[in-house]
Formats: C-alpha cells, sequence, structure tokens
C-alpha cells in the first residue's frame, strides 16, 4: 500500500475530530462526520496489520525490543507526564504502565490504543509462524476463538471494558491478509473496474455506518457489533487516502501520530477551553487547538526521533 504516512497523517486528524472538534451547528452531516471520526483507530489497526505481515518478525527478541522503544516506551513517557500532571498515585501508575487500565476500563483506560496495539505485536509475530506452516488451520482457529469469546462477552460475562480492542481483532486481520493477498495493489493496477466496485461498497456501507454506528450502535449478534460494520469504511478510507501524494507536512504528521493522540488526551481539553475562553470563537478554538497540537506533536515527535 503506498504512502502509509498520507494514511496515518489523515487517520490521526479523524481521531483529532472525534475527541475535540466543537460543532459550529446543528448540521446532522457535521455531527455524523464527528461522531464516526472513531474510525481513525479502525484505520491504523487496519494499517499496523498490514505492515505486519510484510514486517520481519523472525527474531522475535529484536522485533519486541523496537516496538517496544518505538511505541510503548513512548507510552510509558506519556503516562509518566499525565502521572505528574494529574498527580495519579503510584498504584494507578502502574496499572496504567502494566495494561491493567486496559483490561479493566477499555476505551477510558489513558491512551488505550497503544498498549492494545502492543497486545497485537506481542502475539502476532507467533500466529504468523503458525500461519506460514498451516493457513487453514490457523485461519480456522482465529475465526473460531475470536467468534466464541465475542459471544461470550456479549451473553455470558457481558460489559465488558476490552471488548473495545477484542471487536478489532478483525480489521486487523484483514489488513495483514490483504497485505498477503496483494489485492489492494492489484486495485491501483486497474482502477477503473475496481474503483467502481469499491465506491459502490463504499457507499453502501456509509448508510449502514449512519443507520446501525450512528443513529444506533448496533449490539446483536455481539456486542459493539458496530464496528464490524465499520470495517469496509476503514479500508475505503485507507485506500482513497493512499492515493494522496505525501508532501513534507504530511509525512511531519503521520510520523507524528502517536505523539499527537497522546498530547490531545493530556492536554488537548484544557488548551480548547482555555482557547475557546479566549476567543469566544468555536471556529478559532477548532482551527487554533488542531494546529497547536500538531505542531507540538511534530516537535516532540523529531526530538524523541532523534534520541
Amino acid at each position: 500500500m503506498k504512502n502509509k504516512k498520507s494514511i496515518m497523517a489523515f487517520a490521526a486528524l479523524q481521531i483529532l475530530i472525534f475527541h475535540l472538534w466543537i460543532n459550529l451547528s446543528s448540521s446532522e452531516i457535521e455531527n455524523f462526520i464527528k461522531q464516526i471520526s472513531y474510525v481513525g483507530v479502525d484505520i491504523f489497526f487496519f494499517l499496523s496489520g498490514y505492515s505486519l505481515y510484510r514486517s520481519d518478525t523472525d527474531n522475535y527478541k529484536q522485533f519486541i525490543g523496537n516496538r517496544f522503544r518505538n511505541v510503548y516506551g513512548k507510552f510509558i513517557l506519556f503516562a509518566l507526564l499525565a502521572a505528574w500532571i494529574n498527580k495519579w498515585d503510584v498504584g494507578y501508575v502502574l496499572k496504567v504502565i502494566s495494561g491493567i487500565d486496559l483490561i479493566q476500563n477499555g476505551g477510558k483506560a489513558f491512551l488505550w490504543f497503544l498498549p492494545a496495539l502492543m497486545l497485537f505485536y506481542l502475539i502476532v509475530p507467533l500466529y504468523k509462524k503458525f500461519d506460514a506452516k498451516n493457513r487453514m488451520l490457523a485461519v480456522s482457529i482465529l475465526g473460531v476463538v475470536w467468534i466464541t469469546v465475542a459471544l461470550l462477552f456479549t451473553y455470558v460475562v457481558k460489559t465488558v471494558p476490552i471488548a473495545i480492542w477484542w471487536n478489532r481483532i478483525p480489521i486487523f486481520f484483514i489488513g495483514y491478509y490483504l497485505a498477503g493477498s496483494q489485492i489492494i495493489d492489484k486495485i491501483a493496477d486497474h482502477k477503473a473496474v475496481w474503483l467502481a466496485g469499491f465506491a459502490l461498497i463504499l457507499a453502501v456501507d456509509v448508510l449502514l455506518v449512519y443507520r446501525y454506528a450512528y443513529k444506533v450502535k448496533l449490539n446483536q449478534p455481539i456486542e459493539d457489533m458496530f464496528y464490524i460494520l465499520v470495517i469496509p469504511l476503514a479500508i475505503g478510507i485507507a485506500y482513497l487516502v493512499s492515493r494522496i501524494k505525501e508532501n513534507r507536512l504530511i509525512r511531519a504528521i503521520g510520523s507524528s501520530s502517536l505523539e499527537l493522540y497522546a498530547l490531545q488526551m493530556i492536554f488537548g481539553y484544557t488548551w480548547a477551553n482555555r482557547i475557546l475562553s479566549m476567543t469566544q470563537s468555536i471556529l478559532i478554538t477548532n482551527i487554533a487547538t488542531m494546529l497547536l497540537l500538531i505542531t507540538a506533536a511534530i516537535i516532540i515527535g523529531t526530538f524523541l526521533l532523534s534520541r
């Protein structure tokens, strides 16, 4: 898939809009775009699965060490910063860093996406070796385990916070297997025919997402079923954005997507409220908050990259 930084930048901006955009009107379209922008998370999981398939994971220790430094190491730094600012007690800091916070609070956990992503990094290289030996058996076991646990979450255990991660497993592995099939590359080589069908699927899915992931949240036959509905939308957006030519700004935002996510969750609401109180303008607040966070993320991301 071309221009991964473009995809990462767009997904990061979607998440920023989801968390911090203040509606300018009561427009249904504006509210729909804001509320459904959590699909940026699904795009990141899709791209992570796609990239992981094509990554060299043979040396498990080296791969995990690299991912720990580039992802979880930064997560720990931002957790310590948030702990200092918010005066967390040591017990809660340990829960956040160890991943217990994710298990207990799911999407309400501090920067939940990062420990959830690290879980994939820990597990999938091992799955990849099994998959290489017997793909049919690997896919069958994966499917049975996923649907069984999803049904347990829905009808037996109920209200499991980590379901927000569990229901992103399909989009991750769709990305993983699409990388192996090279379908995305074939679409790029036969634009007219493929894009016509692609656009139709995307249009139908937007309608389904509007009805069952926006107006109401579909929770049958499994809890948080609406996350499954957004899969075609996430893939469609990722593909279309991948056609956008990268420039220095896009690459900078894409490379600093982790920092942008962390900064918006630590400082975003405070900065937005302060800007709004000074300007009394929602539009200026939206623009200024986004520019401030993007600039800070790029600066910090560049600094961390150089260390």
